[in-house]
């Protein structure tokens, strides 16, 4: 990825020098929204080499755990594979962060050496399995892993695809300069498979003629992206004093139209995207990580005043921040793997005039989350995984030029069915791994978040943001008792929409 970037650098400045035919047609100003409705040839499928690709991505991992990291789950042997096929499956206790961030992006990765390769949507899913399973029997030295392989197919495909849809989106033939530059850069980091497809065949540098549709382009989605700069402070309840200013960066991506009168079957054509980043003590860099996309839905309702749409919606649900003093006190980490469920989104573009508002809610079946554990501290693990339900609803108001308002909420309620006897976890006897085999400590968690956000606009692309969350979490032990935590955060920066 960094390679393109570099050359991709070199290559645009070079072509910017050239006398080349002189661009009529007008541009945005903005890098996010290029400004020709077409992007990249479409690809002819080409599923053996989307294999081998396959292959060349769990390698390329593989080597730089074993002799870049030295990672001890690298060290694999034939008798470690022989091991992992007799041994069959289990639950896992890697660490919150790998099981979640770690696969879901390793997923993606899988997804989009199928996809960037021609292949459709649904014909890259089992690409995505298929890279799963070899890498738990092939490229670990531990015993493979069930809660591996639902977040890396199921998760990884929902990121595949949205990371395939926001590289597309990014790059344009016809541009060059510095804006072709970063706009390729984007496109890299988000789709690496495709940045190297892009380097090898020359397109990463190839300017196209603006009068020039040959017919082989895609049409672009609409889609506004945020990038945040600022600061937030977390603390437990009763323990402000101990609360810790922290530097963070955010970044979001809303892509396509909710409510637009159109039935949709095209899995992700919206997507919202929100990652935000952490600086502190100890702290994991991805500190909130939140994706809801659509898979398919109807119209609920059309007129000038209010739309609606009726639909099936996918989640993916990250957070992990380290609260500081007692860590008994803290509500994460959280977060759903998988889930998936139906949606009703509202929209109000003439509330009054210049306000409109728009209105999501979701009833979320949970396949597959976690929640922190007051008890379960064994080998990386300290949270328990388990299945449930949950609901979000989201609203935003927003006034033309002036700012906007969002509140959001959101409960999962998390059952951890497969526990263990309560007995001291050093007693365990865990045969050349380091697997219990069970989800935690068998119980119910409940799970609420509540987050108000504002934005004061400085001017059409620049805002002041000011926000405040609250979390709490309530566990219900079968052998421990019960515990109830509750943390605070807030949040100051500013914010740029392109």
């Amino acid at each position: 990825m960094l390679l393109c970037i570099i050359l991709s650098m070199v290559c645009n400045y070079a072509i910017s020098a050239e006398k080349l035919p002189v661009d009529t047609v007008p541009v945005q100003d903005s890098i996010a929204m290029p400004s020709q409705p077409c992007d990249t040839v479409v690809v002819s499928p080409r599923p053996w080499r989307a294999l081998g690709e396959l292959m060349v991505t769990n390698g390329v991992i593989h080597l730089l755990g074993r002799y870049v990291l030295n990672e001890t789950f690298s060290q694999t042997t034939l008798n470690s594979i022989r091991h992992n096929f007799k041994s069959g499956f289990a639950w896992d206790d890697d660490n919150f962060y790998v099981n979640n961030i770690g696969h879901i992006y390793q997923g993606g990765l899988y997804f989009n050496a199928a996809r960037s390769n021609g292949m459709g949507f649904w014909k890259s899913i089992p690409y995505t399995l298929a890279g799963s399973l070899t890498w738990e029997f092939f490229a670990e030295t531990e015993q493979p892993s069930i809660n591996d392989v639902i977040t890396t197919t199921m998760a990884g495909t929902m990121m595949g695809e949205v990371s395939y849809r926001i590289s597309k989106h990014f790059i344009d033939e016809h541009e060059r300069g510095s804006k072709r530059f970063l706009n390729e850069a984007i496109a890299c980091f988000f789709n690496p498979i495709e940045g190297f497809h892009r380097l090898f065949s020359g397109r990463l540098w190839k300017v196209r003629n603006p009068m020039d549709n040959d017919g082989a382009c895609q049409e672009k989605s609409n889609a506004v992206a945020t990038f945040e700069v600022g600061a937030r402070g977390v603390w437990a309840s009763g323990d402000f004093n101990r609360c810790t200013w922290q530097p963070s960066l955010s970044f979001g991506i809303e892509y396509g139209q909710v409510a637009d009168g159109e039935t949709h079957l095209k899995p992700y054509d919206f997507f919202d995207f929100n990652i935000r980043l952490a600086f502190g003590r100890k702290q994991h860099m991805v500190s909130h990580f939140d994706l809801e996309g659509r898979l398919c839905s109807t119209p609920a309702m059309t007129s000038k005043k209010a739309r609606g749409e009726l639909g099936l919606y996918q989640f993916f649900h990250y957070e992990d921040t380290r609260i500081p003093g007692d860590s008994t006190k803290s509500v994460f980490p959280f977060g759903e793997m998988v889930s998936v469920g139906p949606g009703l989104l509202l929209s109000f573009p003439q509330l009054a005039p210049r306000v409109k508002m728009e209105q999501r809610l979701y009833l979320k079946g949970v396949l597959l989350g976690g929640v922190n554990s007051d008890y379960y501290h064994y080998y990386n693990r300290t949270y328990n995984m388990g299945s449930g339900w949950g609901a979000l609803a989201n609203s935003r108001l927003t006034w033309e030029n002036v700012g906007s308002m969002n509140l959001r909420l959101h409960y999962m309620h998390l059952f951890t069915w497969k526990g263990y006897e309560p007995r001291s976890l050093s007693e365990e006897s865990v045969f050349d791994n380091n697997y219990l085999n069970v989800l935690g400590d068998k119980s119910d968690a409940r799970v609420l978040s509540i987050q108000l956000h504002g934005k004061a606009c400085l001017s059409k692309s620049m805002g002041l943001l000011l926000g405040a969350s609250y979390y709490s979490r309530h566990t219900h032990y079968e052998y421990h008792p019960n515990k109830r935590t509750e943390n605070f955060e807030m949040r100051a920066g500013m914010e740029w929409r392109f």
